[in-house]
């Protein structure tokens, strides 16, 4: 064989190896999905929204994605999760609409940690949700999530389900249909998330979490992930958990909140919703993950504002005071 021969065959041989060894190693250090591709479908469009507005709906499911990176969680530790600082800004008594404005954004905006090991469970659009996967906060069966505001998309659900193996309890009074078992590890029911017990003029059931918590025997557990997108039932939402403690057990807490600049509110509504933000933040929890929904984010003169914000806290309850420093 000719020497230029050889060292073609060489090359390809020590080529081979490497690619085999990689493969050998991904599949050991990667976290994988386990879930079913083909139950989700990918499509993109624009439509208009009510503001006259362009949107373009990406509801691909962001499996393919995340499998293809190879998530690497099992070498996750404290390290990972990186304080930034606690919150200095604040929004006075004697302040404009616009300072208020400009100040409210700035402090939403604002992390206190970075999580640099976490992962996109559900879309990549409105109705996934980010999750933080250093210990202690990464999930482990057996898990337990709370997820309020489904609006008929369980992707965030059945990723989580089937991801960390975790009990699911998604809840919607919204949606038409009853109280039911979706798969083996999630549970529907048709109750909505408030500040207090009540059936609403539309005739829904509406409770506290803490309400709910105790209708499941579950005011006692550890929950892991709590999420509700609920169209500015938040407030007096947070108000009820602020008050009756019942965060405290909670590990990770999503939000989307509805800021008040883009539903015309008045600067006393800003104060009170930066109030039970700050309540937030005094009950332990640390914003790490903040987006924008792509639904309707537009230029003003203050700079850009959304109709919501998504925002992911974990709380430091769990942490040793060290790493708060």
């Amino acid at each position: 064989m000719a020497p230029a021969t050889q060292r073609i065959v060489l090359a390809c041989t020590v080529l081979g190896a490497f690619i085999i060894a990689v493969i050998i190693f991904t599949k050991q250090s990667g976290y994988t999905l386990r879930v079913d591709q083909s139950n989700y479908l990918d499509r993109s469009e624009k439509v208009k929204n009510e503001h006259g507005n362009h949107r373009v709906l990406d509801d691909s499911f962001i499996l393919r994605e995340v499998s293809s990176k190879k998530v690497v969680i099992q070498d996750a530790s404290t390290a990972d999760l990186v304080f930034m600082g606690n919150s200095e800004i604040t929004l006075l008594p004697n302040m404009t609409f616009q300072d208020a404005d400009i100040a409210f954004a700035k402090y939403v905006n604002t992390l206190h940690f970075i999580c640099r090991k976490s992962m996109r469970l559900g879309k990549r659009s409105d109705g996934g949700w980010d999750m933080c996967l250093v210990p202690p906060f990464l999930p482990d069966s057996p898990c337990l999530i709370y997820s309020f505001g489904i609006n008929n998309d369980f992707s965030f659900d059945d990723a989580a389900a089937e991801t960390f193996n975790c009990t699911i309890r998604a809840f919607d009074p919204s949606m038409q249909v009853e109280d039911h078992r979706r798969g083996s590890n999630i549970w529907f029911y048709k109750i909505g998330l408030d500040g207090k017990n009540y059936v609403n003029p539309r005739g829904w059931n509406m409770m506290t979490f803490s309400s709910i918590l105790e209708k499941f025997g579950e005011s006692n557990k550890i929950i892991d992930y709590l999420k509700f997108d609920i169209e500015q039932s938040e407030w007096p939402s947070i108000d009820s958990m602020i008050a009756t403690g019942a965060l405290s057990r909670v590990r990770q807490v999503a939000i989307e909140i509805h800021p008040p600049g883009m539903m015309r509110w008045t600067l006393e509504k800003y104060h009170t919703a930066f109030q039970r933000l700050k309540q937030l933040e005094e009950a332990g929890m640390r914003r790490w993950y903040i987006a924008m929904n792509s639904y309707d984010i537009r230029r003003t003169a203050n700079g850009l504002r959304t109709c919501c914000y998504e925002i992911v806290y974990i709380n430091t309850n769990f942490l040793p005071s060290w790493q708060m420093n």
